[in-house]
């Protein structure tokens, strides 16, 4: 699945490199759906395009979700959609499932994987984007689209939860 689609790069790169793959890419802007059809068309390529306000109209689970997280609205900048995407992906994934994540450099996302998954890691920190791979959900009962208090103690943390460890990984907020 390929979130916040917008021309369906990720959509058609992924099936151009795998073509046994079902790829469905969604985006909530109508203009960026066609585009993406008109993409995966002009490259020959089985993509199914559809809107969806994240994962909204979105119907089943997936083992792999792509997002390169729209942030800009007209001039400015809008990190709400984003959030959500990496809220929510959890309820979207597949058991053993991965979200992957390219965003500019300057933008905090780390953080925000770390509220919903347990393992986060930075693959690639480049002058201009960094991607972010996340697997497994941190607590599957937690609503995530309801985050939880930052002043709460989260399971698997110091002072927190059953005891559980969490798998070590590396900072999302330093830099190589």
């Amino acid at each position: 699945l390929d979130v916040g689609c917008g021309a369906g790069v990720l959509a058609c790169v992924a099936k151009r490199r795998r073509p046994g793959l079902e790829v469905v890419a969604s985006d909530a802007d109508d203009f960026a759906v066609e585009s993406t059809r008109r993409s995966a068309a002009a490259n020959e390529l089985a993509v199914e395009a559809m809107g969806s306000d994240v994962y909204a109209n979105v119907p089943g689970r997936f083992d792999v979700i792509v997002t390169n997280p729209p942030f800009h609205r007209g001039v400015g900048t809008e990190y709400g959609t984003a959030r959500r995407i990496a809220r929510e992906a959890p309820t979207k994934l597949r058991r053993g499932g991965t979200l992957w994540m390219v965003a500019n450099h300057f933008l905090p996302w780390g953080e925000v994987l770390e509220e919903s998954f347990a393992e986060v890691e930075r693959v690639h920190a480049g002058r201009r984007f960094k991607v972010w791979r996340a697997t497994g959900a941190r607590d599957s009962r937690r609503d995530p689209r309801k985050p939880q208090p930052p002043h709460l103690p989260r399971k698997g943390r110091p002072g927190g939860g059953s005891g559980t460890s969490v798998p070590r990984r590396r900072s999302c907020s330093s830099t190589p």
